[in-house]
């Protein structure tokens, strides 16, 4: 009796904390900030306003959006809640945005996810929310807690017919219930946890069903396989994912027949009841979309945004594309929170010692031929489930990008039961590793869910504190923009474009209230005015609408550009400019006024520079032995004659062994016996490439394009190059054949 109080207190204390972490999150995450919470509550109101379910062929338009194909439960189940409650009625689900002063932010996906800091909303501010529907919808958030605390238990039921021990079946639900993705789930109105909750649930009544078959006889009643199909319809009628415990529920009555434990008419009889809750509820929903949109399992409203293929007619995902989601499947299994939410890569890490131990248990008994606790009955039940929910998850990588693993939490049982089986059969082989990896795998999982999460959910809707970066920050405006100001900004110490990121650090100071909400955008642009990266934000990397800003208020951010190697021209300049747009037309209307008065469309904060190549062009080059100081000379073209009044072209080619301070220019000069005549002194590339960011490696091919004097003398030329100081004229040291060039000058034959 005493094992059995404690394990109800350490049951409870599980519960708990999925509590506290659920609470914590719910109230750091603003409403309708969840992943697509808008357009769940949307349909919620629906349902409250018309008892109709929304119509499929207006998805694009109306306001429940591609969730109008979604199975109607959870919204059902939510309406009833809120009409129980009295919570206050959003007549016009389309009116949500404007009762909760919201609209859309375009920018909400970071560029880079691991900046935590960078632009995660989905909405901004433009006017005061209306606090009956807010409390409403915050209530309606309840719901969801609710819908986990039930997976739970029924977590905890199912670890305890697989393990026949209190204490793994206790990890198991720790594990199942502070999973940080499970948590977060219940964070926020969504069917992902009401289709978890309902899919345990059938999971554990059917691992129960196959435990008291082999005990009793026939061990399998017509009232069990009646309230499993009621769990299964209702799993699928909350998502169609939940179809996989359906066909988990149908083998586990054929692995019952196989084992002798039902006759045959006892199998058929069992199947009938069992399938006649799942007809009537979910297959009657799945008629309706069938026979009124020719779309039984509300498939069209997702897929059509993204091709023009259908769920069905996908061709499977390829092994390399499967291969290259997968670090994205592992980390939105584990802990990711709404679109592009994460925790620090190194929790990554941690968690990765879960499944890598598991895997080390599972192959030890494999090499044994030995059977593990539970059965490989059961092991049936859950596999079923889990390979069906991986198939879908495979089909929805065809169609959409990066698509998140938790839509394998119907099998999350599966897949906790599989990591927690391998650490018993690793902790029965080595008890004193085991047990240590499977109290790390659960106090890292225990911080994450109920910790960590908060945190990083906190972090990525906290508006950037002033002076929040080492940024210049000063009240002295360089560039206004009508109601902000730009105060001052930072361009990385070194000018190339060597990385993946360019980080551009702004600090700005508000004016007033703007009439209008301004969003800002940063470029690099060369100087054909060729766009190689950008980056548009709403002020406060999205967090700061105009709305909130005070007079005076000043704060800085640091906004990441994604550097595509493959659109960077080689040894080429980019501009960084700077450009506010009014954040709902997108137009460029808001012109920089700078301290002296001058009106500027864009103003260019500096200059950046894409690294030459690191091998010379296969065109033919005249070989010569020269070089300056911090560049050889590989060789060099001439095309058309030195005649007078002509135009020739001279391409060199620099291969840069070391660096240099001083920004030379380059000297061309046509010398004759008895007279040089300067035709060119300009830096290198036309100042695209400066010598000042040359690195050793660099191939820096540069043409000119030289007019030959009309008043040339007839006689026979040389031409001379060089680099010079344009601070004082100084020439740069040059050798040619291994000896001091004269008058640091190298001729070309």
């Amino acid at each position: 009796m005493k094992a059995v109080s404690q394990a109800r207190w350490v049951a409870l204390l599980i519960c708990a904390l999925f509590i506290v972490g659920a609470l914590g999150q719910q109230a750091v995450l603003p409403l309708i900030e969840g992943s697509d919470e808008s357009l769940h509550y949307a349909y919620t109101e629906h349902l409250r306003g018309t008892w109709t379910l929304p119509d499929r062929t207006t998805y694009r338009i109306n306001a429940t959006g591609q969730e109008s194909s979604q199975p109607p439960l959870t919204y059902v189940l939510a309406a009833l809640t809120a009409d129980l409650f009295g919570l206050p009625r959003l007549d016009d689900p389309g009116d949500l945005y404007q009762r909760l002063g919201k609209t859309r932010n375009p920018w909400n996906t970071p560029v880079t996810y691991w900046n935590r800091d960078d632009n995660r909303n989905f909405y901004y501010d433009i006017a005061p929310a209306d606090p009956a529907i807010s409390g409403a919808l915050a209530r309606l958030r309840l719901l969801s807690i609710g819908f986990g605390l039930v997976a739970l238990a029924a977590a905890y039921g199912a670890a305890w017919e697989l393990f026949r021990s209190t204490r793994w079946a206790l990890f198991t639900m720790a594990l199942f219930g502070l999973m940080p993705t499970f948590v977060h789930s219940a964070a926020y109105l969504n069917n992902d946890i009401t289709v978890t909750a309902f899919s345990t649930l059938t999971l554990w009544l059917c691992l129960r069903m196959l435990r008291r078959a082999s005990i009793l006889h026939p061990g399998a009643s017509l009232i069990d396989a009646f309230v499993i199909g009621v769990c299964a319809a209702c799993a699928a009628l909350a998502k169609v994912s939940g179809t996989a415990v359906i066909a988990a529920a149908g083998l586990t009555l054929v692995v019952l027949w196989a084992r002798g434990r039902l006759s045959f008419a006892a199998f058929i009889g069992h199947g009938v009841v069992m399938a006649l809750p799942v007809i009537a509820l979910f297959g009657a929903w799945v008629l309706y979309g069938w026979l009124t949109y020719g779309d039984p399992f509300g498939f069209n409203t997702h897929t059509a945004h993204h091709n023009e293929y259908t769920f069905f007619s996908n061709p499977l995902p390829a092994p390399a594309d499967i291969a290259a989601q997968f670090p994205n499947l592992f980390r939105t299994y584990f802990a990711r929170f709404g679109l592009s939410i994460h925790l620090h890569p190194l929790i990554y890490l941690l968690f990765a010692a879960a499944p890598l131990a598991a895997l080390m248990g599972w192959l030890g008994v494999f090499r044994r031929r030995a059977r593990a606790s539970g059965g490989v009955d059961a092991a049936l039940i859950l596999g079923a489930a889990a390979l069906i929910a991986l198939f879908g998850l495979f089909r929805w990588m065809q169609i959409l990008p990066a698509i998140p693993a938790r839509l394998l939490y119907p099998a999350h049982l599966s897949i906790t039961a599989a990591l927690v089986g391998g650490l018993f059969l690793l902790t029965r082989r080595l008890p004193r590793l085991g047990r240590v990896l499977a109290g790390f795998t659960l106090g890292v999982t225990a911080f994450s869910g109920v910790i960590g999460g908060a945190v990083a959910v906190h972090a990525a809707f906290t508006l950037p504190p002033a002076g929040s970066t080492a940024l210049p920050v000063d009240s002295t405006p360089v560039y206004t923009f009508d109601s902000v100001a730009l105060t001052g900004w930072t361009l990385p110490e070194n000018p190339r474009l060597d990385g993946t990121w360019y980080s551009v650090g702004l600090c700005w100071q508000a004016g007033a209230v703007p009439s209008r909400e301004p969003a800002y955008t940063v470029k690099l642009i060369d100087l054909q005015g060729n766009i190689a990266a950008d980056r548009t934000t709403l002020f406060g990397l999205g967090l700061r609408a105009g709305l909130g800003w005070r007079a005076g208020e000043r704060f800085c951010e640091t906004v990441e550009l994604a550097l595509n190697a493959d659109a960077l021209r080689p040894a080429t300049a980019y501009n960084v400019v700077l450009s506010l747009l009014d954040a709902q037309t997108l137009a460029a209307n808001h012109p920089a006024t700078a301290a002296d008065g001058a009106v500027i469309g864009a103003p260019i904060l500096g200059r950046a520079y894409a690294p030459a190549p690191t091998a010379a062009s296969e065109t033919a080059l005249e070989p010569i032995s020269a070089r300056v100081p911090f560049a050889a000379l590989v060789g060099y073209r001439l095309e058309g004659q030195i005649a007078p009044g002509a135009n020739v072209r001279l391409t060199l080619v620099w291969r840069a062994d070391g660096g240099t301070p001083i920004d030379y220019h380059q000297f061309i000069h046509l010398m004759g016996e008895g007279e040089t005549f300067a035709l060119a002194a300009a830096p290198p590339r036309e100042d695209g490439y400066p010598t000042s960011v040359w690195r050793a490696g660099d191939v820096v091919e540069d043409s000119w394009t030289i007019p030959v004097p009309a008043e040339l003398p007839a006689e026979e030329y040389q031409i001379g190059i060089g680099f010079f100081d344009p601070r004082d004229g100084t020439r740069a040291a040059a050798v040619q054949n291994g000896q001091p060039a004269p008058d640091r000058i190298i001729r070309l034959s």
